[in-house]
């Protein structure tokens, strides 16, 4: 978990995405769900097979030209940008969809091969899939005798 200094918060904003990432590492570590009133935008599941890491986050409605996805030593970031929908012929009896920006920061279990990461968006799905580096990947070893 990375520690972060009081003076190096800037917003309420951030105070917010930093207590949501501690929730998100504190209930994936123990592998519970996250209450829905602790969770931040956009949600995801990260998932882990033999030879990769795989985040799939929900985006309905967002373009690729709107997400930028970031992987680094041990982290993934993923950012974006949600649009209102705007017009002077349209009269908006509820709004819950807000016009926003979003980050989310996953801290990944173990290195991976960020030359090899790849991201795919399908049904309002966005798939990060991150091999794991070949120090993180299990390896059978041969026992031999003397």
């Amino acid at each position: 978990m990375m520690r972060r200094d009081w003076q190096d918060i800037r917003s309420l904003g951030d105070l917010r995405e930093e207590m949501e990432n501690m929730f998100s590492q504190f209930a994936g570590a123990v592998g519970h769900e996250i209450p829905a009133r602790f969770r931040t935008d956009p949600v995801v599941n990260l998932i882990e097979d033999a030879e990769s890491f795989h985040a799939e986050f929900e985006v309905p409605g967002l373009t690729m030209d709107r997400i930028d996805v970031e992987v680094l030593g041990e982290q993934l970031t993923v950012k974006g940008r949600r649009s209102a929908v705007e017009s002077e012929h349209l009269m908006f009896h509820r709004r819950e969809r807000a016009a926003t920006d979003f980050s989310r920061t996953l801290v990944l279990p173990t290195s991976v091969n960020v030359e090899k990461a790849s991201a795919t968006l399908k049904d309002g799905v966005l798939t990060v899939t991150m091999p794991k580096s070949d120090v993180a990947k299990a390896r059978r070893v041969e026992v031999t005798s003397d």
